[in-house]
């Protein structure tokens, strides 16, 4: 008994062993034609991505046998299987006719299965050649065939890939929304690396949206399952981009945190490149803190490695970087010296946005040690490349917008056409009708001669009421016709204007973030201090002016008549105003600086009306003086606050705006007691004045105030996020209802 068992179990593992190497001398002992079929698709499989060239062998012996004993569900596999082998050839276009064979024929036989699979990979090569439009259409059936045979997992990738599609196609609200559907069934799937992979796309599109806490709390959920997965490699990614975001924030130190602990892992791990890029950032972090050693320590460790592995790119950007470090620090030569090399390797590369970095750096420098010759010709390259990359911008933009009007322009034609054929179509059923009635009648003539008399006579008055009625309708229908030629062209210029206007919108926000002060140069004069500024619309009625006049600072916050594009335009002429009292008039006093911003706001407005200026600006205005720590204020309507552990002092405003033309009123100059760590804040009414809240009402200024006493022992940077953070929790579903301007600054 135990003998035949034994005998028994050595059969079956031979029979396993012969059944799982079968070869192709095993074809001629297979009788069925199917079978061989199958042994030549199984045969070709693992040759797919390296050995294209023999599995294409297979898979044409393979075709043949089906094709001559009619096998069309192995016969589509088999066309898809030729078409993958030329995709991973490279050749695109017979892949691509394969595919659309195998595609034909599995839609007749209803085989999901393949459909799936070639749709995917169409899409795939779609966005290989960044025809997202098409790749999302592909991705698209590729979802609606992995739902008939509830292949989740097919799903969920197709999804997300429909989100990067709409990611590359700027349109963040559709990625979003693909994103969070492939995110609900990969959760409920439970694919970990997928959800974590969503979150951090996720993360990506509100950080370019500057939704700062959202960007972080996507990424700290897709840390946490890197950490359950002990990916320690993907933690450190995802590490990477929260560090970014708080660099953004202006929190350095808790970006300097975790750049130093994705240091560790990757010194560890000895992964030479992603070194050299995290040696390269906190490099950034210690400039901005204004640690300039420590900086260019990392930098130049971060060079010393990309020197290393021959990457031009990053070289160029240390290069600038050390540059710049150089030339905080007065060593003037060696910043020259430094982003000469740097300019060069960006000649090499030609790259625009190197060239330009680099040639700005160099402008700079050379001005500071008076060689004005060669200042001049940098700054000339420097706004040839800055004019070239916005170019390059807008051609793209226009580009866009061509093919997607080419396109429309297209599908428009086909509509006329079809709807021209349907007619024809129409008239002649019409015709046969008619064909068909006139018969009838005669036949009826003849049989009973009475009633079709009758019937003949009623039948001509229906026949001319009826034709009255379709020549009536045939009108009706061909002034339809007409207005709609109108609405089309009329939408289609409206359209055209509209993407005019948006375009000029766009470059007028350039030119109004050109009059705000640097963050470096505000870091500079004033360390400890803060800006929160959240525009409305592109353009902003808001905005901030810092200057340095000898040994004074001088701080403003500005809110202009509106808000939008008006208030932009009014934001201009109050910026040129603002400098002319200072450099053009040589006034220092807050109170007469804004009584010669009134003269000249009045005098911009009013030359060529006879009728009251109504366009102005309300504001706050402070002078530092950087050795007593002095602080002098002037305001027109806007007050300013002082806030420290005795309580919260306002210094009020005049009644009154910049841009008054009946009877103005002289401002008032107010010399403020401070001490030192007081903190002294400048703001808009866009914060107070904001709806929302669990009642929906305005914030108002007491709650404003409340505010201010809570924070201000905070440092400034956490003051920032805590006024940013609560405003957000404030509006909820609630839209901005102005531009929000707060300025914050510790004597």
């Amino acid at each position: 008994m135990t003998r035949r068992i034994i005998i028994t179990f050595i059969a079956f593992i031979l029979s396993f062993s012969v059944l799982h190497s079968q070869s192709y001398e095993d074809l001629e002992d297979l009788k069925s034609p199917q079978e061989k079929v199958d042994l030549l698709i199984k045969l070709a499989g693992p040759l797919i991505v390296k050995k294209a060239d023999s599995a294409r062998l297979y898979y044409n012996e393979a075709l043949e046998l089906a094709e001559n004993h009619k096998l069309l569900k192995s016969k589509s596999i088999i066309l898809k299987g030729i078409g993958f082998t030329y995709y991973y050839s490279k050749d695109f276009i017979e892949s691509r006719k394969y595919i659309q064979k195998s595609i034909d024929l599995a839609t007749d036989i209803k085989e999901y299965k393949v459909l799936k699979s070639n749709y995917n990979r169409l899409a795939v090569m779609d966005y290989m050649s960044r025809d997202f439009e098409s790749s999302i259409k592909n991705f698209e059936s590729c979802v609606e065939n992995a739902e008939l045979i509830y292949d989740s997992a097919t799903i969920v990738k197709s999804e997300f890939m429909i989100g990067v599609c709409y990611y590359q196609k700027g349109n963040y609200p559709k990625a979003l929304e693909f994103y969070q559907s492939a995110l609900t069934m990969a959760e409920t799937i439970g694919e970990l690396q997928r959800q974590a992979m969503i979150l951090n796309n996720i993360s990506n599109i509100q950080d370019e949206l500057q939704n700062y806490p959202l960007a972080l709390k996507y990424s700290q959920q897709a840390l946490e399952i890197k950490t359950q997965l002990n990916d320690e490699k993907g933690a450190a990614n995802t590490k990477e981009n929260m560090a970014t975001v708080y660099s953004k924030m202006q929190d350095y130190e808790k970006a300097l945190e975790l750049y130093l602990d994705i240091l560790a892992y990757k010194e560890v791990n000895n992964d030479a490149a992603g070194l050299s890029i995290t040696y390269l950032n906190i490099g950034n972090i210690y400039e901005k803190q204004g640690k300039f050693q420590s900086a260019l320590e990392y930098y130049s460790r971060s060079l010393n490695l990309l020197y290393q592995q021959d990457d031009s790119q990053n070289i160029a950007v240390c290069l600038n970087n050390i540059g710049d470090i150089y030339y905080a620090l007065g060593k003037y030569k060696q910043a020259i010296d430094s982003s000469e090399k740097s300019l060069e390797i960006g000649k090499k590369l030609q790259s625009k946005t190197n060239v330009r970095s680099s040639a700005l750096s160099l402008t700079k420098s050379f001005v500071k040690i008076n060689r004005y010759k060669p200042a001049y010709e940098y700054h000339v390259l420097y706004s040839q490349m800055k004019d070239s990359l916005f170019n390059e911008e807008s051609a793209k933009q226009l580009q866009e917008m061509e093919t997607k009007y080419q396109t429309e322009k297209q599908q428009q034609e086909i509509e006329k056409q079809n709807l021209t054929i349907e007619k024809q179509h129409a008239q002649s059923r019409s015709q046969r009708i008619m064909l068909f009635a006139m018969f009838g009648g005669m036949l009826l003539v003849v049989l009973i001669a009475i009633q079709v008399f009758r019937g003949y006579r009623q039948k001509k008055k229906a026949n001319a009421l009826l034709e009255s009625k379709n020549i009536e309708i045939e009108e009706k229908n061909s002034n339809l016709n007409t207005a709609n030629i109108e609405i089309t062209e009329q939408k289609a210029e409206i359209e055209e204007k509209n993407l005019n206007i948006m375009d000029s919108i766009r470059y007028a926000k350039r030119i109004q973030q050109t009059i705000l002060p640097r963050d470096q140069f505000v870091e500079k004069h004033l360390p400890d201090s803060f800006i929160l500024y959240k525009p409305k619309d592109i353009v902003s009625g808001d905005f901030y002016w810092v200057e340095k006049v000898e040994n004074k600072i001088y701080a403003s916050a500005i809110d202009c008549t509106g808000h939008g594009v008006p208030g932009a335009f009014v934001s201009i002429v109050g910026y040129n105003s603002l400098n002319r009292t200072l450099m053009e008039f040589d006034l220092r006093q807050p109170a007469e600086i804004l009584n010669k911003l009134n003269d000249l706001v009045v005098d911009t407005f009013v030359r060529h009306s006879d009728s009251d200026v109504k366009d102005g600006m309300d504001m706050s205005l402070v002078s530092i003086d950087l050795d007593t720590m002095d602080v002098e204020f002037s305001g027109a309507q806007n007050p300013l606050y002082i806030v420290n552990g005795d309580g919260i002092v306002e210094i009020k405003a005049n009644k009154q705006p910049i841009g008054s033309s009946l009877e103005p009123k002289v401002f008032d100059n107010h010399k403020v007691e401070t001490k030192k760590g007081d903190m002294v804040y400048l703001f808009s009414d866009g914060y107070i004045d904001q709806f929302g809240g669990p009642k929906g009402k305005k914030f108002m200024r007491k709650r404003f105030k409340e505010l201010l006493s809570t924070i201000h022992l905070m440092d400034v940077k956490t003051q920032k996020q805590h006024l940013d953070n609560t405003i957000i929790e404030w509006m909820g579903e609630e839209e901005q209802l102005d531009d929000i301007l707060v300025i914050g600054i510790r004597v």
